[in-house]
């Protein structure tokens, strides 16, 4: 639990990166560890999946942020009620419940039902962000959302760390990290 002072500063700061539109650099570095995916040969890079550890103050201000966008998305209905990834109520299995239905009321009026499903990997590595920002711009986000999420996205920075050693510092060039509480809603949007 934070002190009423803390709260006060923390408050002030997040005030202060909101009107100058700003997400800050120190927060923008991750530490990257890996953990080895199941059934996989793990000599191979692509064998672990990288979670980024970030600050605990980034995460709070993730959380702020991410409570305007979520409101704007549902505002303007931003991402498909048939949209399941990553949605808050919506799990596999209202999911399949759904294909279901919809299989089980074809057959009932002898129609045939078709599906496609999408396994996209890698998905937050790949996020174009040049496209993300053209989406929030044409999803009419407002202006300084749009500003602190190019500022989000821009210039990020990791470590990746194996057993007590660090990696040189590299820098992001497309996606998201794994780990942010805003990667999720911006890959939908």
């Amino acid at each position: 639990m934070l002190t009423l002072n803390a709260v006060t500063h923390l408050t002030k700061i997040f005030n202060k990166c909101l009107t100058s539109l700003h997400f800050p650099e120190a927060w923008k570095r991750a530490h990257v560890l890996t953990f080895p995916k199941p059934n996989q040969n793990h000599k191979l890079p692509d064998s672990y999946r990288p979670i980024s550890l970030l600050s605990n103050i980034d995460k709070l201000y993730e959380k702020l942020l991410l409570k305007r966008i979520k409101t704007h998305c549902e505002d303007n209905s931003i991402i498909p009620d048939e949209q399941f990834g990553f949605k808050e109520k919506h799990s596999c299995t209202q999911q399949l419940l759904r294909v279901t239905n919809k299989i089980v009321h074809g057959f009932s009026v002898k129609h045939f039902t078709g599906g496609v499903f999408l396994d996209v990997r890698n998905a937050f590595d790949r996020m174009w962000h040049q496209g993300l920002i053209a989406k929030m711009i044409k999803s009419k986000f407002p202006d300084y959302l749009i500003s602190i999420v190019h500022s989000f996205l821009t210039n990020r920075t990791f470590q990746v760390r194996v057993n007590q050693i660090l990696s040189n510092v590299g820098v992001i060039q497309a996606g998201t990290p794994q780990g942010s509480l805003l990667s999720p809603t911006l890959y939908n949007i």
